[in-house]
């Protein structure tokens, strides 16, 4: 058989396959029960894993690529946030995630990186059977922008359980799937630790967690509805990267990506409506929208479990905040029901 795929062909992207090469399967990752922010059973979610998607050296020419960015990884303390009129202001983020980050784009990378994808994925039943049921277009590529994360142990760089949040790109482009590819290798080998853990969304006890040991080239993907982190390094640097597969927002989707309530009996019932009769502030809304929360029903809000909740918001919002928001949704629920 021929090299396997990978990202350091020429221009940085993939070396190409030979038509005798087998590409290895995408498995279905075993989820824990409540995993899914709505609650959706484990068998009716979208996570699966690839074993060698990338080859060694060429997961090394990220990592070197990430480095050599944009000054390099560094701590991200914060966010640029686009208004509508196409201007941008910084928002300062309250509580860091603690780790390094380097984002850079890279066309070659990405557009070869799809293409794997397509072949192992994108083309199969899974992938049907997501889009069906999230009711959205067609998957449409990547995200151009590539994240590579650098855990050190020596600096406790972790990242705590949370949803990734949904990213519009354009304005008919939204990522609902992460992709996790490992660039060095966990078990003792380059470090020790750092497994990605899928995590009990209203019990997450991590000795119950569903664990994915980190392997050069191994490749993870999942839907951002899905509660995970990634566990503390005992010693060593971990090395990963991230991105996302975008989907066509369509007019069937408008139940899942409208940014408008349809009504004024909608809007005070959305967690929008609830921030603007507590008058929370831009920067709070901000955080809330960029975690996928701020146009969803206080009832989905509500599903993933208190404790769960204040652990996704805690390292972006102030205690005092989040009980409010979080009693006030728990008050109407109830009023509701």
């Amino acid at each position: 058989a021929g090299d396997r795929t990978g990202a350091g062909g020429e221009g940085g992207g993939p070396t190409t396959t030979t038509a005798d090469d087998v590409l290895p399967p995408a498995l279905p990752v075993a989820l824990p029960l409540r995993c899914s922010r709505s609650l959706r059973p484990p068998h009716l979610c979208a996570a699966f894993s690839i074993e060698n998607f990338l080859a060694e050296a060429d997961c090394r020419r990220l990592v070197d690529a990430a480095a050599a960015s944009n000054g390099g990884f560094r701590y991200v303390t914060e966010a640029v946030h686009t208004d509508p009129d196409g201007g941008t202001h910084s928002v300062r983020i309250q509580n860091p995630n603690p780790h390094k980050l380097s984002v850079f784009e890279h066309g070659t990378t990405v557009r070869r990186l799809w293409d794997e994808l397509e072949a192992r994925v994108v083309n199969g039943p899974r992938m049907r059977d997501f889009v069906d049921r999230a009711g959205c277009g067609p998957p449409l590529g990547l995200n151009p922008r590539l994240r590579v994360l650098r855990y050190d142990a020596r600096d406790d760089d972790r990242f705590e359980p949370h949803f990734d949040a949904t990213t519009a790109v354009g304005p008919d482009r939204v990522s609902l799937l992460t992709v996790l590819v490992y660039l060095n290798d966990g078990g003792g080998v380059d470090f020790e630790g750092g497994e990605t853990m899928f995590l009990d969304s209203v019990s997450p006890d991590a000795s119950e967690a569903v664990r994915i040991v980190p392997s050069a080239g191994k490749a993870v993907i999942f839907e951002h509805n899905l509660f995970h982190s990634s566990a503390p390094l005992d010693w060593g640097t971990k090395y990963v990267m991230r991105t996302d597969v975008l989907f066509s927002k369509n007019a069937k989707d408008a139940s899942i990506f409208a940014t408008d309530t349809e009504d004024e009996e909608q809007q005070v019932r959305s967690i929008s409506g609830l921030c603007t009769e507590l008058k929370l502030s831009q920067d709070d809304r901000e955080v809330l929208d960029a975690l996928g929360m701020h146009e969803i029903s206080i009832d989905s809000f509500l599903s993933p479990g208190i404790t769960a909740l204040k652990m996704m918001l805690r390292d972006f919002m102030s205690s005092d905040t989040i009980n409010r928001v979080i009693g006030e949704a728990v008050r109407r629920a109830k009023e509701n029901s």
